[in-house]
């Protein structure tokens, strides 16, 4: 018995290792490319491409998922406070009209979908909802919606933004410094004032200025701070037994919540109640730690590596085939131009940066537009509250025309 589970336990081990090597190298060869989110588009083209290539790789070991979920709530949660409880009430108009919006381009859209292609009614309607693509693909295994179709237009999807999230995310930033010097030169004090502030700029801007041998050093800074500390603590054990303390807290914690949600049914509720509980003890007065900027490449290439089990040799022919070709530019036509417009909808109605409405209204999943909102330093809460919202209306009120739908 227990050398089986030692076996076990070492097949996972080096399934893990050999995994997370091939999305280290992947990170790594988008980022002296200065490709766009490196971490996740990396490690999706490189094990992605391994397994359309039909390589042997090992899928992605069950743990993987809920300990990213958990330590982006971890992420999320942290930066809750009681202000920002208070605004949970700001949330309401803009949640109302994501969600009718996600219910016109389901029902209206996928039916028009299905009319115009050749799509059976129920592979339409869920390959045009923009919820999570897990929640999507059990809801195709539940109905006779073909599960290739739905996770193919979902993945493209979700690729697409990730492509273009950074481009608009830079072309807002670059607007931004324009205004700001126009304003600097137009006042009357010290005209040095109007010379661009660098330290606006992004962590990606930074990194796609640097060279491929300076980009190897762009963690220095963290590693050094970790040596640092390590020194401090060898000095002060004490130190050192009560940050590690405050690190178990708050992962026992977020673990927790993120069980307790997990069971409730919750979509991403590993990372919905890891959120809602570190934020509850944050505010109750325990001390919580987040993890380091430097872990958090790690969670990219974590949710990458999930989603990679989603390639195969036969996503590849049926894309080839050229069968999805109509539905996949009717559906990024549609589906991305409604996005872009709610985002500018919501930008005047909220006044919030048009960054942050473009990933609260964003056509991808829950987790990985909340992971980009706390790469690029954008509300990650208010983000994944109206993700929150669209996937549990689609979850309500699709499986119920379904049932509809079937009689």
């Amino acid at each position: 018995m227990i050398i089986d589970f030692m076996l076990q336990l070492f097949s996972v081990l080096s399934d893990t290792v050999l995994l997370l090597a091939i999305g280290i190298l992947g990170w790594f060869v988008f980022s002296l490319l200065k490709l766009p989110v490196p971490g996740i588009l990396g490690t999706m083209v490189f094990i992605g491409g391994l397994r359309i290539m039909e390589v042997d790789l090992p899928f992605a070991p069950g743990f993987i998922s809920p300990v990213v979920q958990i330590v982006l709530g971890i992420f999320i949660g942290s930066k809750i406070t009681r202000e920002t409880v208070k605004d949970l009430g700001s949330l309401i108009k803009p949640a109302g009209m994501i969600i009718t919006w996600t219910m016109i381009i389901v029902f209206f859209f996928g039916y028009f979908l299905h009319t115009v292609t050749e799509m059976d009614l129920y592979s339409a309607i869920l390959s045009s909802s923009m919820g999570g693509l897990p929640e999507m693909t059990i809801l195709s295994m539940e109905t006779d919606a073909d599960i290739t179709s739905v996770v193919i237009m979902h993945t493209i999807r979700m690729m697409l933004t990730m492509f273009l999230f950074p481009i608009i995310f830079k072309g807002y930033m670059g607007r931004q410094r324009k205004i700001n010097r126009e304003r600097l030169s137009g006042n009357s004090l010290d005209k040095t004032l109007s010379k661009p502030d660098k330290t606006t700029d992004t962590e990606e801007e930074t990194i796609g200025k640097k060279s491929p041998f300076e980009f190897l050093f762009a963690h220095k800074a963290e590693f050094l701070r970790f040596g640092q500390r390590m020194r401090d603590f060898s000095g002060n054990p004490r130190r050192f037994w009560g940050s590690l303390r405050v690190r178990l807290i708050s992962v026992a914690v977020a673990a927790v919540g993120g069980y307790l949600f997990y069971r409730l049914g919750v979509p991403a509720g590993g990372m919905v109640g890891a959120m809602v509980f570190i934020a509850a003890a944050s505010i109750g007065g325990i001390r919580i730690k987040p993890p380091s900027s430097f872990t958090f490449e790690f969670l990219l290439i974590g949710i990458a590596i999930t989603i990679s089990d989603n390639f195969s040799r036969e996503t590849l022919e049926v894309v080839a085939s050229g069968d999805l070709l109509l539905p996949i530019l009717l559906s990024t036509i549609v589906v991305f131009g409604s996005s872009l417009l709610m985002a500018l909808l919501l930008t005047k109605v909220t006044k919030w940066d048009f960054p942050t409405c473009f990933l609260a209204a964003a056509p991808a999943g829950f987790t990985v537009m909340s992971t980009l909102a706390i790469k690029y330093e954008k509300d990650a809460f208010v983000v994944s509250m109206l993700h929150l919202g669209r996937i549990m209306s689609i979850k309500l009120v699709v499986p119920f025309a379904f049932m509809v739908l079937m009689r």
